[in-house]
């Protein structure tokens, strides 16, 4: 299976990673995922100009200002040099050829491909029936021998714990919603943090994950809210009422995580939640080592959007924690370049996560969309890509892109 990594230096600062590629071979597929066609132009501008970009600039601190143009320097020297090295200097490309292409609503993102049956968000009943099937939370084990797992229900599987003991992917086979892949060695909770914590505390011990139900690394990609922002402050409306689910996420990092494990986050440009983040886990002993940018580009190797937009910026921020850090040290500033592909999808980080966890480990994705061989995964849309439809072992003709 070829490497998702099209291109690293020596220090691994720059990477070049194909994201299709990188969710192939993080689930240990021989299949194709389906993907939409590589953007081959920037998006239109939106961003405000003359007086109005003064103005929003006037709102946004010096410090953040200083840091966005560090970032953006440090991504344009990232450009400049893939280009220099591998593009020009080895022939090479900024993505793979992209063999199995969906239909997308340019509006919306959106991909028409398997959505009919595709599972919605977790959604539960309050009755008292669904309650007691729910009350059990046996966690479900496919079948260590067959491929195909034949279930009555997708709710069959909510709030629990599945787990694939296989070397080799399985299949959960539904009558009405067709069939989702489960990677090797994969667990998922197809469910909220909240709901599903029961189901996975029983689902861990049953399945005796070593060190005392613990993870040397967790994943976690919240969907931030203006109710992250406003959680501390003492007005509280019935959206800050709610569980927030970073804090949520927190408390499972704070019980589940090795003493001398990583915790990796997915957060917005915005300063307020990087605020809250980093002093999140400076306040359990983790302090940030190493933050990894996302800069989304064209076929060409073009930032997607203005890369000095202050309304839409092309890049996202990943951090990483762990303890014996020294906070006062700046951490490692590692370039991801990639070419965007299915809406809210994200590379997928394994293969580089890996490089600073022990050759035997247990990972933990919080807020998942997809699965990773030997992972648990986690989230009330963990199973969206795994569907059938999402994947080929052939490319289709009718959608096939030739190099």
């Amino acid at each position: 299976m070829a490497s998702s990594v099209l291109y690293h230096n020596a220090d691994n600062s720059i990477v070049l990673i194909d994201i299709p590629a990188s969710i192939e071979t993080a689930q240990q597929s021989q299949l194709i995922i389906a993907s939409t066609p590589a953007l081959k132009t920037p998006y239109p501008s939106t961003e405000p100009q003359g007086d109005k970009r003064v103005m929003v600039l006037a709102g946004i601190s010096a410090r953040d200002q200083n840091y966005h143009c560090s970032v953006q320097n440090s991504i344009q020297e990232s450009i400049a040099h893939i280009k220099t090295l591998f593009i020009d200097g080895q022939g090479g490309s900024w993505y793979r050829t992209r063999q199995y292409l969906i239909r997308s609503d340019t509006n919306t993102g959106s991909s028409w491909i398997g959505a009919r049956a595709l599972p919605e968000k977790s959604q539960r009943s309050e009755s008292k029936s669904s309650l007691s099937v729910q009350a059990n939370l046996v966690p479900v084990i496919l079948s260590t021998t067959e491929l195909r797992n034949n279930f009555p229900s997708l709710h069959q599987m909510q709030d629990v714990v599945v787990h694939n003991p296989r070397s080799h992917a399985s299949r959960i086979c539904l009558p009405d919603q067709g069939a989702f892949w489960i990677p090797p060695n994969a667990t998922c909770i197809q469910s909220t943090l909240e709901a599903g914590l029961e189901g996975f505390m029983i689902g861990s011990k049953a399945l005796s994950i070593p060190k005392s139900q613990a993870f040397e690394l967790i994943l976690m990609d919240p969907p931030w809210t203006n109710r992250s922002v406003r959680r501390s402050g003492s007005y509280q409306t019935a959206e800050t009422q709610m569980m927030d689910p970073f804090n949520s996420a927190v408390q499972i990092a704070r019980c589940h995580l090795v003493p001398h494990g990583i915790v990796a986050v997915w957060i917005t440009n915005r300063s307020s939640i990087r605020n809250i983040v980093v002093e999140t886990f400076r306040a359990m002993g983790l302090g940030l080592f190493q933050e990894s940018i996302w800069v989304k580009i064209t076929a060409e190797g073009h930032p997607v959007t203005q890369l000095d937009g202050v309304w839409r910026r092309p890049y996202e921020v990943c951090l990483m924690f762990r303890r014996g850090t020294n906070v006062d040290r700046e951490p490692h500033r590692q370039i991801l370049v990639a070419v965007p592909d299915v809406h809210s999808r994200k590379p997928n980080l394994k293969s580089l996560l890996e490089q600073h966890l022990p050759p035997r480990y247990e990972a933990l994705e919080l807020f998942a969309r997809s699965m990773t061989a030997g992972w648990w995964s986690w989230g009330d849309e963990v199973l969206k890509f795994q569907h059938e439809s999402q994947w080929t072992e052939e490319p289709d003709p009718d959608f096939s892109v030739v190099s």
